[in-house]
This record gives structure tokens, C-alpha cells and sequence, in this order.
């Protein structure tokens, strides 16, 4: 499997019927805590996998030391943290799921029994994310049959596991409790989004340069933006000005400026390309 690490590309939510998951294997240690209010533009349910190494996932007082063999599940975004206190690498594989249907099928499990268990390594669901979370995290920015399938399956085995007697719950509170508003197509700034959350403006600056890598956060939440148009341009037939107001701009006319300075040609010229 490959490794990857911090990922620097634009996020983009399909609106298709698939399953559409994300993933990937790092062992990077946090300098500072990671605060899971304020990093995420799209909501997802994350699965967390400790392979190697030690960390701390914490929610409103209450704390988890996580080890090999430790699975953590929580809503992205959501009023928690994760620290490695140890400041030493801790190698986690990890999956966002991003689609309605799965964040829908993991709310209900997780309610039923839990956010946190102890996994044998050697199971089923284990493997599958090891084999796919390099496939899920290169092709996160294109509808795929067989990636969705996959994705299908790997919670078809989550299920199962629960269902078993091989794993061991682990305490947490009710998480869904914890979870914060996402800002994909409501907020335009780096502003707006400080004045939403009750922080100033360099504040949280400072708070997600810690925490964005590949530019600033007003570049980084424009080229989300953008990216989320080109893939709708790419899979769909709405309207170009309907696709410019969903990006948050004030007029078609400034959606395709910024467009063409992302992407080196026009809105209608990249949905054509990717159609011939």
C-alpha cells in the first residue's frame, strides 16, 4: 500500500450514487494539538486505525490513549482533538466517508455500539483498508464503480466485525453530541468563516496555517471551491451561472475569471474536454 501523507489536493464531493470514501496511512506526529473544529470544508465520519505508536483523541473532558490495534470513530467536523503527546510517530491508517449513505450507515452503527474499539489486526476490515485506502485517496476527485463497491463492501465487513465477539468497545460518549456545522458551500472567506465561529480573522489564520498544508487558508478554501465546480462541470449538465452561484461567487463573470487562472481555460471549454 502507498504511503500518503499530508494531502494537498482540493476536496470534492461527487453528488452521484456512490459510495465515496478517502483514505490513506501516515505516521506523522502533531506539534500541536489538532483541533477537529476547524480543519474540515466537507462533512465525513472518519475511521482511525493505530498501527504503531501512541496518541490521545479528547472530547469535552473525556480522553482516549489510543495504541496498536485501537479504532476511534467520529463525525468530521466536530468539537475534539487529536495530540501525540509523546511527540513520537504514530502510524494510523485512516478513512473518510463522505457520501450520505455512508455517514447514514455509520451514525446508525456507531450509536448501536460505540465510537472506539479494540481490532485484531488480522481482520477483515483491517486488510481491506490497508489494500484500499492508497486506491480511495487516488481517485478521490473522480466518480468510480469499483471504488464505490469497495467502499460498499469494507462496511458490509465493519458490520460483520461488530456483530462479532473478536473486538472490544472501548468508552467514549455519544460523539454525534459533539459534531459542528461544516462550511462547504456556505462560506466564501477566510472572514466569514471566523465571524461564524466567534474567532478574528487572524486567529484563526493562525490557527489553520498550523493545520492547512499547500498555501494559505483563503487560497486553500478557493481552490475547494473551484475544485468542486470543475468536478460538477466534468459530471454534469447544471447551468454554468447555477454552478458559479453554488461556488459562492457574486457573478458568473467572476467565477470564470477565477476558473480560468485555476484551471488555464473557460468553464464550458473543460466540461467539453471532458466529454470528448
Amino acid at each position: 500500500m502507498d504511503k500518503v501523507d499530508q494531502d494537498e489536493r482540493p476536496i470534492c464531493l461527487w453528488g452521484l450514487p456512490y459510495f465515496q470514501f478517502d483514505g490513506g496511512q501516515v505516521d506523522f506526529p502533531y506539534e500541536t494539538p489538532f483541533n477537529l473544529a476547524i480543519n474540515t470544508i466537507t462533512s465525513a465520519i472518519s475511521w482511525i486505525y493505530t498501527v504503531e505508536g501512541h496518541a490521545r483523541f479528547e472530547v469535552d473532558g473525556h480522553h482516549l490513549d489510543v495504541g496498536p490495534g485501537t479504532v476511534v470513530i467520529h463525525p468530521k467536523p466536530m468539537f475534539g482533538r487529536w495530540s501525540t503527546p509523546q511527540g513520537k510517530p504514530w502510524k494510523r491508517i485512516w478513512i473518510h466517508m463522505r457520501d450520505p449513505w455512508s455517514r447514514k450507515a455509520m451514525n446508525h452503527l456507531t450509536s448501536r455500539y460505540g465510537w472506539a474499539f479494540q481490532v485484531p489486526k488480522q481482520s477483515v476490515s483491517v486488510k481491506m483498508a490497508r489494500r484500499w485506502v492508497g486506491r480511495w485517496n487516488a481517485g478521490r476527485g473522480s466518480p468510480s464503480v469499483e471504488r464505490s463497491r469497495a467502499a460498499y463492501d469494507w462496511l458490509l465487513s465493519w458490520e460483520s466485525l461488530l456483530h462479532s465477539d473478536t473486538i472490544r468497545p472501548l468508552d467514549l460518549p455519544d460523539l454525534q453530541r459533539f459534531q459542528a456545522s461544516n462550511f462547504y458551500r456556505k462560506i466564501g472567506t477566510i472572514s466569514d468563516y471566523a465571524k461564524s465561529i466567534g474567532y478574528s480573522r487572524a486567529y484563526l489564520t493562525r490557527c489553520l496555517r498550523r493545520q492547512w498544508q499547500g498555501g494559505t487558508p483563503s487560497q486553500i478554501v478557493r481552490r475547494h471551491r473551484l475544485a468542486q465546480a470543475a468536478s460538477e462541470l466534468a459530471n454534469g449538465n447544471e447551468a454554468i451561472s447555477k454552478i458559479a452561484s453554488s461556488a459562492l461567487y457574486a457573478n458568473t463573470s467572476a467565477f470564470i475569471a477565477a476558473f480560468k487562472r485555476e484551471y488555464h481555460c473557460t468553464p464550458l471549454v473543460y466540461r467539453y474536454r471532458r466529454i470528448a
